[in-house]
């Protein structure tokens, strides 16, 4: 268990390397961060004018807040996803992938190991 906790840890450090060298990715980080700085000072501008708009104004902002957070990890997950593949380890997908072929192969051998049994008793009798 101490074995496998250690390969994670290292695991995980290799990827968080990886993801920081990620020089798109940072370059995207920092886009995102100056546009939504520029995006909050004029929000932060506005409010004050009039109460209905400031409403209506932070639900938007909050809906745009969700989807930028969605947006950023589905970025990260694709960067992950990347790293895995050139340190060539297997990602949870690859993981389950072949967890489904798997399954699929046992059912396929339980069914080739009951013809085999049914034409065994078949030729007995």
């Amino acid at each position: 268990m101490k074995t496998r906790t250690l390969i994670d840890l290292l695991s995980l450090s290799g990827n968080l390397y990886m993801i920081a060298r990620d020089e798109e990715l940072m370059k995207h980080l920092k886009e995102w961060s100056a546009e939504a700085k520029k995006k909050a000072n004029a929000v932060w501008d506005n409010l004050g004018e009039d109460t209905g708009e400031d409403a209506e104004l932070l639900e938007q902002l909050l809906t745009r807040v969700k989807k930028a957070k969605l947006e950023f990890d589905r970025k990260v997950e694709e960067t992950a996803e990347k790293v895995y593949h050139r340190m060539k380890l297997a990602h949870e997908n690859d993981i389950e992938k072949l967890e489904q072929k798997m399954e699929a192969l046992q059912r396929e051998l339980a069914l080739t190991e009951a013809r085999l049994i049914q034409l065994e008793t078949a030729k007995q009798h």
